[in-house]
């Protein structure tokens, strides 16, 4: 019960993550907070520290070349540089990689009962537990129980 609840809030994560990745694409979103800005710009995720003049509050807008072009929606980055007496710090995750890499396990837990179910029954086991059933005419597994 717990690994179906685990596949479906990860299939969840991964299908909202990518949908908020392709909407976010012409977008900016940032909240700014006394030098720590966090937002969306482009599809990417990020996280600055460090900036000592920026304000506080939301920015909101379409997405330009100008501003955090150095930053890839494909891969996935740490800068840190130097200037305005502090350093300038900042995390970026494109959010197709977090849809991608939350998306894993349930693609594999959906593919592999299936493809093992076919490998038992082509290869005349039980489906249930992966008894041999060779000779056996019961209609019943023998270890299981399981009608065959």
């Amino acid at each position: 019960m717990i690994r179906k609840t685990i596949i479906v809030v990860l299939t969840v994560l991964a299908v909202g993550t990518l949908l908020l990745w392709a909407v976010a694409l012409p977008w900016t979103l940032v909240y700014q907070n006394q030098g720590n800005d966090t937002g969306i710009h482009r599809g990417v995720l990020f996280a600055y520290w460090g900036m000592p003049w920026t304000v506080k509050g939301w920015y909101f807008s379409r997405a330009s070349t100008a501003g955090l072009t150095h930053v890839s929606i494909w891969w996935p980055m740490i800068t840190q540089t130097g200037g305005f007496s502090s350093r300038l710090s900042g995390v970026f995750v494109p959010l197709f990689w977090v849809a991608l890499l939350t998306g894993i396990y349930p693609t594999i837990a959906c593919i592999r009962g299936p493809l093992r179910r076919w490998r038992r029954r082509r290869k005349g086991l039980c489906l249930n537990c992966g008894y041999d059933l060779t000779g056996n005419e019961s209609g019943v597994c023998p270890e299981c129980g399981e009608a065959v």
